[in-house]
């Protein structure tokens, strides 16, 4: 060690001059978390817009929230939108509430669906791609097109269709 450098802990620790170094360096993992980080806030930011956006009382929820059809969430108790989460594993977002000790976890396009598309239209929704893709991702990502066009003539976001289709099998529908 030379003179003047003075060491962070035991015997064994590194110098002030190599911690520093070892902070300044990026590596691998700071790169992977600065990409979540950012992916996270990408995904969960609340665009001025929302503000003038319809909202209707959250199914499961309505005394306490309300979503737009955009899937953003607002707290009548905060008076504010509230941020969804991110899951850096399947790319979704979610949004997690407590209410008298009861916790829950949904999918944000899954409570829109809930909340704006009545049940009636879920089979009509349906009933426009064949049986097979329903409830498997893989073959809708390949039908992107159509799904956009599907979700245009509802007046939905993608993701909301998207959410039909993949609960489909779960719910027996169809």
């Amino acid at each position: 060690m030379r003179v003047g450098q003075r060491t962070l802990g035991g015997p064994n620790s590194t110098t002030t001059e190599e911690a520093y170094h070892l902070r300044r360096m990026p590596n691998k993992r700071d790169r992977e978390l600065r990409r979540l980080r950012d992916a996270r806030e990408a995904n969960t930011a609340i665009p001025e817009s929302v503000l003038s956006e319809q909202r209707r009382p959250m199914i499961g929820f309505e005394d306490r929230y309300e979503i737009t059809r955009s899937g953003h969430v607002w707290s009548l108790r905060l008076g504010r939108f509230i941020k969804h989460q991110y899951h850096p594993i399947t790319k979704r977002t979610y949004i997690s509430i407590t209410v008298n000790g009861k916790h829950e976890t949904r999918g944000v396009w899954r409570a829109v669906v809930d909340s704006w598309v009545p049940a009636h239209e879920h089979e009509s929704i349906l009933a426009r791609l064949p049986r097979e893709l329903h409830g498997q991702l893989a073959l809708l990502r390949e039908k992107n097109e159509e799904i956009a066009a599907i979700a245009g003539a509802y007046d939905l976001p993608t993701q909301a269709v998207f959410a039909i289709f993949l609960s489909a099998d779960a719910c027996g529908a169809a």
